[in-house]
């Protein structure tokens, strides 16, 4: 079928999964990817990993398209976290670029919809979503690229998403990735930078959400949808125009900070209280110190717990070395970095 300039329509649907990193976007993809006609994709980035190529993509030649198209793949096939591994795989690429070429318009974001198709298509699904929290920043962007989409944009309490981030790394290792991976986001660590991120992203979504109609996009708690996921998970299938079932429920518990419950099924509500216990005071004075202002406009209640003088010190004296640090190891996941950095801190 010949695609109209990014057509979606409700009986196949688009969409995104949106947030701060750690607000829990791949426990929604894991939950809606229970549903029989839903597939989600790995994390693809394509905003700002393929930035140039999504800029200057009427100057691409054939060959740059086909590599674009085997690197998404490659994504896919292995995970976000190997896309170093390229690998080309010849025939799903011919049959996606020969119908991208079919296409009435040859833009990136015919190509990203002809490639969605493809992925959910193969697997006998109708529906594909997007499972990439940094898109948070790009919502308007992508609403105009994509104007059927919709969007989920989920938010946690910042001192959660400072333990699990924190943690992050222990499950990368379990999970066997890559040294530089685990190693690249233990170094990502730092409550500031951390608490500063978060601010930012969720500003970013509830901007996009004052602009946006409730049909396009919905904002989610976190901790609403642990401690009430069978509510949370029917508003999202009315949302997206699905039939809820009670097997969406049943998730494998994957990729979580909490590397005791790797392996498990269901949905723990004990995880929306673990950073109590998991933060020191020091963390949580900063976290509270740096997002405090719209932790109140969310409703999360700020502990105000006394720091450590010296921990503090300490926080505060290495965070120039830590970011630069993370820059570095950052460098290959940017895009163009001033564009970067400037969306997340400034």
């Amino acid at each position: 079928m010949v695609l109209q300039h990014n057509d979606i329509s409700a009986k196949k649907r688009i969409f995104f999964i949106v947030g701060s990193s750690r607000s829990g976007t791949t426990l929604v993809s894991r939950i809606l990817k229970k549903h029989e006609a839903v597939h989600v994709l790995n994390e693809t980035h394509f905003m700002e990993e393929f930035g140039h190529e999504r800029r200057n993509f009427a100057s691409l030649t054939q060959d740059q398209y086909y590599r674009l198209i085997n690197t998404l793949l490659t994504i896919q096939r292995k995970d976000y976290y190997r896309k170093s591994e390229y690998e080309e795989y010849t025939q799903d690429a011919k049959t996606i670029l020969a119908d991208f070429q079919q296409q009435t318009t040859h833009d990136f974001s015919t190509l990203m919809l002809t490639f969605f198709r493809f992925e959910s298509g193969r697997l006998g699904k109708v529906h594909c979503g997007d499972q990439t929290p940094r898109h948070v920043f790009y919502i308007k962007e992508m609403a105009s690229m994509f104007p059927g989409a919709q969007f989920i944009h989920m938010i946690r309490d910042p001192r959660a998403v400072l333990l699990s981030q924190k943690q992050k790394w222990r499950a990368g290792r379990k999970r066997g990735q890559p040294f530089f991976e685990v190693l690249r986001t233990r170094l990502n660590y730092h409550p500031i930078t951390t608490a500063i991120i978060w601010k930012k992203s969720v500003q970013a979504g509830l901007n996009a959400e004052k602009d946006m109609p409730g049909a396009k996009l919905k904002a989610v708690f976190f901790e609403n949808l642990v401690r009430n996921p069978e509510a949370v998970v029917r508003m999202l299938c009315s949302f997206l125009g699905l039939t809820f079932s009670t097997n969406m429920l049943a998730v494998d518990v994957e990729m979580s900070s909490s590397v005791e419950l790797e392996g498990e099924t269901g949905i723990s509500r004990s995880v929306a209280e673990r950073w109590r216990g998991g933060l020191n005071r020091t963390e949580i004075f900063l976290c509270e110190a740096c997002a405090g202002a719209m932790m109140q406009e969310l409703g999360y209640e700020r502990i105000h717990p006394r720091p450590n003088l010296v921990l503090l010190f300490g926080y505060i004296f290495t965070l120039p070395f830590q970011m630069t640090i993370a820059l570095l190891f950052n460098l290959g996941r940017m895009g163009n970095p001033v564009r970067y950095i400037s969306k997340r801190l400034f």
